[in-house]
Order: structure tokens, then sequence, then C-alpha cells
């Protein structure tokens, strides 16, 4: 069965404050010259935080190093809207943030929870997801931005922008089901199960883990409007769910009104605000076969 996306309240962040210590010592020092962080602004009146999308370099719970498994990329990025995002060292998160001056409050935090085999990961994730609700504090040091908390320190470096993928000819592969609503609950797919789609040539084309599917497709602008779907008719018994998770894709790829991509990320939404998000596969450009 799929796994719904956990929604942390604000209510349990603050207990876990609590749980860790009690009330954070409110004296301040006052720093000056080279050394002294900033919160953000730039010389120009921008922002060098909200925007960009930060890569994890370091990780201090308790004193000690937390470090992912390697080819694990946590990363985060502070919207204009007010929301917060990325992946940790497993799953996906998304949540609130309110920010004065070098005070920051992250809220509503939730991510979906995929199952990673190594134990490693997800020890890291576990350490991850638990520090980061507690952050209060963030600035930009010699060009790191640096998460404070109680307990937990993140350093994080600005990602070097990654060029956006092509819609036609890449092979995606979906990872997240965006639910509509104001919570924005998202769900991850069922684990080993692939779930892949192709553009080209005025049609989508793809298997949804059972079953290949095809149809034709309008695009225009951003606009993206999908025909009739036709697919195989094989009935899958493993892993437990695979076919309702293909009617739940089949049925929202089929009601799509407009896509975006950002970096190597496809995202297909709906017009009751439902989606689906993508990701670019490892071997990106998909193959062309004939018949």
């Amino acid at each position: 069965m799929t796994t719904i996306l956990r929604l942390l309240a604000t209510a349990v962040v603050v207990l876990a404050l609590a749980a860790c210590g009690g009330a954070a010592d409110t004296s301040s020092t006052t720093t000056t010259g080279d050394d002294a962080p900033d919160d953000g602004a730039t010389d120009d009146g921008g922002d060098a935080v909200v925007g960009r999308t930060w890569v994890l370099d370091a990780l201090t719970v308790d004193g000690e190093d937390v470090t992912a498994a390697s080819g694990t990329t946590p990363t985060i990025t502070f919207g204009v809207d007010g929301e917060v995002s990325g992946s940790g060292p497993c799953n996906q998160y998304v949540g609130s943030y309110v920010r004065d001056g070098e005070s920051v409050e992250l809220s509503g935090l939730g991510w979906t929870e995929m199952g990673c085999v190594d134990q490693s990961v997800m020890e890291a994730e576990q350490a991850f997801f638990t520090a980061l609700p507690t952050v209060e504090t963030m600035a930009v040091v010699d060009g790191l931005l640096v998460l404070d908390g109680p307990d937990a320190t993140f350093e994080w470096s600005e990602q070097e922008p990654v060029a956006d993928a092509p819609l036609e000819g890449t092979a995606w592969q979906l990872d997240t089901f965006l639910d509509a609503g104001p919570d924005g609950a998202a769900s991850s797919t069922i684990a080993d199960v692939e779930v892949t789609l192709v553009v080209e040539d005025g049609r989508v084309s793809g298997d949804t883990g059972c079953n290949d599917y095809g149809g034709d497709v309008t695009i225009d602008g951003d606009t993206f409007t999908v025909g009739q779907l036709e697919q195989t008719e094989m009935a899958c018994t493993e892993p437990p769910g695979v076919m309702d998770q293909e009617a739940r894709y089949l049925e929202r790829l089929g009601a799509t009104t407009t896509w975006v991509i950002e970096g190597e990320r496809l995202t297909l939404t709906a017009g009751d605000g439902s989606g689906l998000s993508y990701r670019a596969a490892a071997d990106a450009v998909a193959v062309d076969a004939d018949g």
C-alpha cells in the first residue's frame, strides 16, 4: 500500500524542543568584522538564501557528525512563498517557514515514507528529520548556509544551477503523487515499482509498473492535454497495491492540464490541484523504439 505523507504539526515540534532540553538560551553576542554572519540579505537588496537550492555539507547532532551513505544528497530550498522543501537522505519533504532576520521557525513538516534498504541511510534519515524541525536560526557564513538549533547544526553549500531537462525525449520516472487541497499532501510510489513516462512526437507512453500504456498528447505552452489512454491488460498481484496504484496513476495522468520542469524534475498538475511528480532517470534520454 502506498505510504501517505506524514504531517508533523507545529505543536509536536514545540514538544520535541521541550524534550530536547527546555527553553533555548536567549542571551546574545555581537560579532563584527569579516567573520560576522549575515541574515541572508545581499548588497543589492536581494536575498542570498531564498529561492536557491542548498546541498547538505555537514550535520552535527549533539556534537557528533551524522553522515549519510555515499551518493545521498540532502537538499533544502526556502521559497519566496514561505514554503520550505527538499530531500533528506532518502525521502522528500515539504513544510512552511517564518523568518525574522536570523530567526527562523519551520512548521508543518511532512515527508514521503519510502523505505531505503541501506541501514546507514535510514539512520541518517532519522537524525535528519528529527533535527530539522528544531532549527531556530539561519545565517550565511563564508558562503555556507548555517541552520542552528539547540542540539543540531546544519551546514549547506549552494547547489550549482541544473539545466532543465527537456520535456520530450527524456525518460521520466514517477516518485510522488501530489494531492489537491491546502495541505498539499504527497505520497510516494510503491517501493521497487517503476512507473515511467516518455513524451515524444505528440504521444505519451510508459510503464505503470505492470502494464505498458500510451496515448496522444497536445502541448501548447504550459498546457498539457492527454487524450484517451490505452494499455495492455496484464493482471499483476505483486507487490500488493500495484493495480490500485496503476489505476490512480492513469486517472491522474489523463486529468493533467499543465506541466512545469525545474532542473531534473517534471510536475504534471490537474485542474483540481492534484499532480504527479517525476525525476529524470539516470539515463535521462529515452531510447526510441519502433512499434
